[in-house]
């Protein structure tokens, strides 16, 4: 069988190899008597193989990409905290609010509370949540306890609850209330820059610091006026303010 395999071999060119060996395993079968089943060439399985293999390449790789782009870090979400720090002090989220413009509280009491302001206590004024030093003026407060009257005569006193609403058209309190409230301003300064927050327009205004300057210097500055013998009394009218980073006023400084 072996020299009838080399002499076909011999008697054909390359060309003709494929149609050759077909013949062959027919002359075979015939010399066997048919006992063996003719052998094909393995060309369509070798195709195939090819296909898949190419297929799932591309899925492992689709796999991969998925899983790659789903571990990579998201960017950071902001989330909106209503919440002072624990110390009192506004949040970061407050203080973020305030970077890029200058807040204010409207002018009505109602308003002041939709836009989320404070109302202080020494200073009367409603502010910006950012610009709102909770823990310095209860502080403050704490040190130099202030009573409240609804009248001139200083009388009728005001509860503290009711004033610390802001919803009062004025109040009145002795004198001395102008001295307590220029410190207590300059000392609401001076934490915000350590602390780097936004500041109230009524803080950077010279203006206001002019004021207190005259105030503070005058006779007896750390006294309370009299008045036929009773604390000489003041009004203070409830206000609003309004709150910047120092980069934003100057665009916009206060007078």
């Amino acid at each position: 069988m072996d020299k009838e395999r080399r002499k076909l071999y011999k008697q054909v060119s390359a060309s003709k190899s494929e149609d050759i060996l077909d013949n062959l395993d027919e002359h075979i079968a015939d010399d066997t008597g048919g006992t063996h089943p003719p052998q094909q060439r393995p060309r369509g399985w070798i195709f195939a193989a090819l296909v898949g293999c190419i297929a799932v390449s591309a899925v492992v790789g689709f796999v991969l990409g998925n899983c790659t782009a789903s571990k990579a870090p998201s960017p950071p979400t902001s989330t909106d905290h209503s919440q002072h720090t624990s110390h009192g002090s506004p949040s970061a989220t407050e203080a973020d609010h305030a970077a890029t413009r200058i807040l204010d509280c409207g002018e009505s009491p109602a308003r002041a509370k939709a836009m989320g302001c404070r109302f202080d206590l020494m200073l009367q004024r409603w502010i910006p949540a950012a610009c709102y030093d909770e823990t310095h003026s209860e502080l403050f407060l704490a040190k130099y306890p202030r009573k409240w009257y609804y009248d001139i005569d200083l009388k009728q006193e005001m509860d503290d609850a009711i004033v610390r609403k802001g919803e009062h058209r004025a109040t009145y309190t002795p004198s001395d209330y102008h001295k307590r409230h220029c410190s207590y301003t300059w000392e609401l300064t001076s934490r915000a820059l350590q602390e780097q927050r936004p500041l109230l327009d009524e803080l950077i205004s010279f203006e206001h610091t002019h004021h207190c300057n005259g105030i503070l210097l005058g006779p007896e500055w750390n006294a309370t006026e009299m008045d036929n013998g009773r604390p000489k009394p003041t009004e203070v009218d409830p206000g609003y303010l309004r709150c910047a980073p120092y980069t934003i006023w100057l665009q916009d400084m206060p007078e």
